[in-house]
C-alpha cells in the first residue's frame, strides 16, 4: 500500500489555512482507503535555531529527510521545480501505487529553501514539484498541496470534483 506523507518545516499553529489543510487531508484519507492508499499524514518540524542560513538549512534538511528509507520517494516542492496538471499528478501517484512504492514523501523546507547540494542530486531526487514561479507562504503551500493531493485521488477514483478544461 502507497503512503502519502508530508514533511513541512514552520509552526503548526491554528490558522485558516492550517484549517483548510486539515479539512482537504481528512477528504483524501477517506478516498485514498478505497484506492490502496494511506493517507496523507502531515508531519510539521519546529525551524530549528542555528548560526547562519546554510546551518539552518542543513539542520531543517535533517528533520525533513530523516533516514529517507527503501521503498520512499521523495518529492522537493521548489519554486524552482516543475509545474503539473493536476491530471499528471494524479497519474503519477498511480504509478507509483502499481510500482508498490512504499511512500511518497512531500517535502516543504523552511523560509530559506532546501540545500543546493540536495537540490542538485538529481539521482536520488528527481523530482522536484513548484506550484507555478511566485514564492508562496508556507502556510498556503501545505493547503495547495492537500488540496492537490485529494484533487488527484478524485481523478483517480472517477470523483466528479476535478473537471478539465
Amino acid at each position: 500500500m502507497l503512503r502519502l506523507e508530508i514533511s513541512a518545516i514552520g509552526r503548526d499553529r491554528r490558522s485558516p489555512l492550517a484549517e483548510i489543510t486539515s479539512a482537504y487531508l481528512e477528504r483524501a484519507g477517506h478516498l485514498s482507503r478505497h484506492l490502496g492508499i494511506e493517507g496523507p499524514s502531515l508531519q510539521v518540524y519546529e525551524t530549528p535555531k542555528a548560526p547562519g542560513e546554510k546551518a539552518v538549512q542543513a539542520r531543517e534538511w535533517r528533520l525533513l529527510a530523516g533516514d529517507h528509507p527503501r521503498g520512499q520517494e521523495i518529492i522537493l516542492l521548489d519554486e524552482g521545480g516543475r509545474d503539473m496538471k493536476s491530471a499528471d499528478f494524479a497519474a503519477l501517484i498511480a504509478q507509483r501505487r502499481d510500482q508498490g512504492e512504499g511512500a511518497l514523501r512531500f517535502l516543504i523546507g523552511g523560509a530559506s529553501g532546501f540545500p543546493a547540494s540536495v537540490k542538485a542530486d538529481k539521482a536520488r531526487f528527481p523530482h522536484r514539484l513548484a506550484f507555478g514561479r511566485a514564492t508562496w507562504p508556507h502556510l498556503m503551500i501545505r493547503a495547495m498541496l492537500a488540496e492537490q493531493l485529494y484533487r488527484a485521488l478524485t481523478i483517480m477514483s472517477g470523483h466528479p470534483y476535478h473537471r478539465e478544461g
